[in-house]
């Protein structure tokens, strides 16, 4: 009898404690997804940064040496850039692997054209997205997408 009721009382303890392990697991609260805008006059610098906020080392697997996409839009929501279009990627698994506490970032860049013309200023927003197919070994149960405005003006 004594081993039922423990069973009984131990049962709904082991499933709780369980519930924060998956969530840990799936790689939503290991790591955060940002992206740093700063307009210039003749381009936009661009940062994206992948942190791992867990306590311990993070390990993102990608199925090509594309760790990232990001498109530019309009305030018609007309993409007016892509950085993947027209590039090619090595066709490989690749892992990075990020300290606890510790970033990643990768720079970019974009010179305000639009198939081969300067873009007037205005607003726009950059949406971008981070491509692993498993973090530490599993598979994420959603993507990492972030955006952020910003305005092209010739007033700088």
């Amino acid at each position: 009898m004594k081993k039922y009721i423990l069973f009984f009382v131990m049962f709904p303890i082991m499933f709780m404690a369980s519930i924060p392990a998956e969530a840990e697991r799936d790689g939503l609260s290991m790591i955060s997804w940002n992206i740093h805008l700063t307009p210039k006059p003749n381009q936009l610098d661009i940062e994206l940064i992948v942190k791992n906020l867990s306590d311990s080392d993070v390990t993102l697997e990608f199925p090509t040496s594309q760790y990232y996409d990001f498109s530019i839009f309009d305030t018609k929501n007309k993409e007016v850039y892509r950085f993947s279009k027209g590039r090619y990627f090595l066709q490989a698994f690749q892992y990075i692997t990020i300290k606890k506490g510790d970033k990643k970032v990768w720079k970019s860049s974009w010179d305000y054209t639009s198939e081969g013309q300067k873009l007037n200023e205005g607003a726009f927003v950059v949406k971008a997205k981070l491509l692993p197919t498993k973090i530490n070994g599993e598979r994420p149960s959603k993507g990492f997408v972030t955006s952020e405005e910003f305005t092209i003006s010739d007033k700088k």
